[in-house]
């Protein structure tokens, strides 16, 4: 029920946005693999009232994650940045530009 009421405010948030579609720059669902089914795409289809031409759809796919997983990718993110290794670093000038190239994308 929890998982049902997070994708339904999500979707007012699609029609709210796709009722004015030209102030829209763009959305994202996350959801499982149980709760992507044929009734989710049907939902989002009826909100868009049908002009699913007007929108590019992008489906992204990855593994899920374990627990002990995440906790050991975590554990090994502290590790690198306490020894100095495996970082980035740039400047706000660096960064300013990074960020505009991946907003264009």
């Amino acid at each position: 029920m929890i998982r049902e009421g997070r994708i339904w405010i999500f979707m007012i948030f699609i029609f709210i946005f796709a009722a004015n579609f030209c102030t829209m720059t763009e959305a994202t669902l996350n959801v499982t693999g149980s709760e992507f089914n044929s009734e989710l795409i049907k939902k989002i289809n009826v909100l868009l009232n049908g002009n699913i031409k007007d929108f590019d759809f992008q489906i992204r796919i990855k593994p899920k994650e374990s627990r002990e997983e995440m906790r050991h990718r975590i554990d090994q993110a502290i590790e690198n940045i306490e020894r100095g290794e495996n970082l980035i670093e740039f400047s706000p000038e660096e960064y300013e530009a990074l960020v505009q190239k991946l907003s264009q994308r």
